[in-house]
């Protein structure tokens, strides 16, 4: 099959996992220490987060390759924010999620961030590398080597 064998779509984990830390906040409010500072912070981290994200979509329509991973991809894609992020979209999506966490003062999503991304990096985004290492066995590992995994 030509896709990655992919556990979760990674938005359907993020705002799994941001909701229940809503519901977790409003039955055992736990304080976010320095909350005016967070709701600063949580706001830069979501807009940088939104750019990040808006940037390598564009970049895979530019190339003509699907975001969605149930479909197959059709190149490695170098340019943009792919130049110093192998996974711009889950660098974005874990920085909105942060962001928003932050802003609302939502200690519990900012704690199920750890869980979160640990699943993405094992059952989303190492599925993925294997996939294009199989379907790209020149093209991907030199970019492996060249760009690192998030940052």
């Amino acid at each position: 099959m030509d896709k990655p064998a992919i556990a979760i779509p990674s938005p359907v984990l993020y705002v799994g996992a941001f909701v229940l830390g809503g519901i977790g906040q409003f039955i055992w409010r736990v304080p976010m220490p320095e909350e005016r500072a967070a709701l600063w912070i949580g706001l830069l981290f979501f807009a940088l987060g939104v750019a990040v994200s808006l940037q390598g979509l564009i970049v895979l329509a530019r190339n003509h390759t699907p975001v969605d991973p149930s479909r197959p991809v059709t190149a490695v894609v170098t340019q943009g924010p792919y130049r110093w992020s192998r996974n711009p979209l889950y660098l974005g999506q874990t920085a909105m999620y942060l962001g928003a966490a932050l802003f609302w003062h939502l200690t519990w999503s900012v704690i199920l961030l750890v869980p979160v991304v640990l699943i993405v990096h094992y059952k989303i985004i190492k599925p993925e590398e294997a996939y294009l290492q199989k379907k790209f066995p020149d093209t991907y590992p030199a970019y492996q080597r060249r760009v690192r995994r998030w940052l």
